[in-house]
């Protein structure tokens, strides 16, 4: 386990990571981008580190930073990869909680993960074909 952070919470550690080239050019960029912009309404849950290519950083910090990168061909499965990581950590912890509010809580950080896609394309199930109208109405 990892160093605890000042200020990190002992009932919902933060997740690490040793991030890829790609994922840490990513994750910097967006950290930095959201730590110096004033607007960005981001409220961090609790401390980071990003030292070299480690990452410390709370579970919804990190669904932030992930809703606010910018998915390309070189970076999709980087990212996705990075995601799937932190739902498999968030389900190590949630097997050894035995608080039903954290075990709730750590549930639905876990669905939030395993969404296709953050965002506003998170409600999308692109597995079925989109809704077809009833009526087809043709412009005269």
């Amino acid at each position: 386990m990892s160093e605890r952070l000042d200020g990190e919470s002992r009932f919902l550690p933060n997740l690490h990571f040793d991030l890829s080239e790609i994922q840490l050019s990513e994750v910097t960029f967006i950290l930095q981008k959201l730590e110096q912009a004033h607007r960005t309404r981001i409220v961090w849950m609790g401390p980071y580190s990003l030292e070299g290519n480690h990452l410390s950083i709370n579970a919804l910090d990190l669904l932030s930073v992930l809703n606010h990168c910018t998915r390309t061909t070189e970076n999709e499965m980087e990212l996705f990869r990075l995601r799937r990581s932190a739902a498999d950590q968030i389900v190590a912890v949630m097997k050894r909680a035995r608080d039903e509010i954290k075990i709730r809580n750590l549930e639905m950080w876990r669905d939030s993960y395993n969404k296709l896609w953050l965002g506003a394309e998170s409600g999308k199930d692109l597995t079925q074909a989109p809704s077809q109208p009833r009526r087809i109405e043709l412009i005269p």
